[in-house]
């Protein structure tokens, strides 16, 4: 088993074990911690996305950017050329699901492309000490962020998805900042219910 695929599979089988309660006090902790970045403050159109597996959930940060009167989009990716599209997203908005089997806007009108957003967040499995981005191997998000300099990257997980063992190769996203939500979950311990720190 390779590097990345050993790190994605234990990853998400530490992901998996978390309840309710942890994913949404880990969920909290990742909206105040962007709350606090000023790059955050100084942009208007962001790239969220749609919470599956076990991601960091993303009802605080959509209700952080419509506190705060930010232009909001949810990725949708097209299987063609194997990039993200961004649509406009509002409470109302209707939803469907993407090639990926993955909520998004019901229509494409508006749509934006990866170089209009000031910011992206974006769901990790794994990172390193270098900020670069291991996800679930479909290259979507590198494809789409590779040439995109004018975009803020922000990587979002748990401290038990960073390794630091990982090289990355030359096509892996490197994100501008990482939020991780503090857990005591030990990556390299066999035992993978251990419960979140509370605060």
């Amino acid at each position: 088993m390779g590097q990345k695929l050993k790190i994605r599979t234990q990853a998400r089988t530490l992901r998996k074990k978390m309840n309710d309660e942890q994913l949404d006090q880990a969920a909290d902790f990742i909206a105040d911690r962007l709350d606090k970045i000023p790059a955050f403050h100084r942009a208007l159109n962001i790239g969220i996305y749609w919470d599956i597996d076990n991601e960091i959930r993303t009802q605080p940060l959509l209700d952080l950017c419509e506190k705060q009167k930010k232009n909001i989009y949810l990725p949708k990716a097209i299987k063609m050329t194997k990039r993200l599209l961004f649509l406009p997203y509002e409470k109302n908005t209707q939803m469907t699901k993407d090639e990926l089997h993955i909520p998004c806007p019901i229509t494409d009108k508006d749509a934006i492309t990866p170089s209009d957003l000031d910011m992206a967040i974006i769901p990790i499995v794994a990172c390193n000490a270098t900020k670069h981005r291991i996800g679930f191997g479909g290259g979507f998000y590198d494809r789409s962020f590779a040439k995109t300099s004018r975009c803020f990257l922000i990587g979002v997980g748990y401290d038990f998805q960073r390794f630091d063992e990982f090289e990355p190769n030359q096509h892996d996203l490197q994100m501008h900042e990482l939020i991780l939500a503090p857990t005591n979950v030990d990556p390299y311990s066999s035992t993978t219910d251990q419960e979140l720190l509370s605060d």
